[in-house]
């Protein structure tokens, strides 16, 4: 049995940026089981904060690693040092939640 909690993740973890800017995550997913999986992603961010793509479809090999492009676009105003994206995972038709989220800041 594999436990891995960086299984879905943002990379970096972790951007510095300015209000207004636009960020590149890429997410990671990694497929541990040995059996084909398809799952979900819905992309949150607060209020101001604009997500391209806004969700993703998954379909993985068994043991496969795959990895996707989020554009994050910073509000031109804030009263925040910081902007939290969350990535909401349903896995093989389960929900599982905001299991990782990526950071930026200023």
């Amino acid at each position: 049995m594999v436990i891995d909690l960086h299984w879905v993740e943002f990379y970096p973890f972790k951007i510095r940026a300015n209000p207004g800017d636009e960020v590149k995550f890429e997410v990671r997913v990694r497929n541990h089981e040995d059996e084909p999986r398809t799952g979900s992603i819905l992309f949150r961010g607060p209020d101001g904060v604009s997500l391209s793509p806004k969700s993703i479809e998954i379909e993985m090999r068994a043991e496969q690693d795959a990895t996707f492009q989020l554009i994050a676009t910073m509000p031109l105003e804030t009263r925040v040092h910081s902007w939290t994206v969350a990535a909401d995972v349903t896995w093989n038709g389960k929900h599982l939640g905001e299991i990782s989220e990526g950071i930026v800041y200023w």
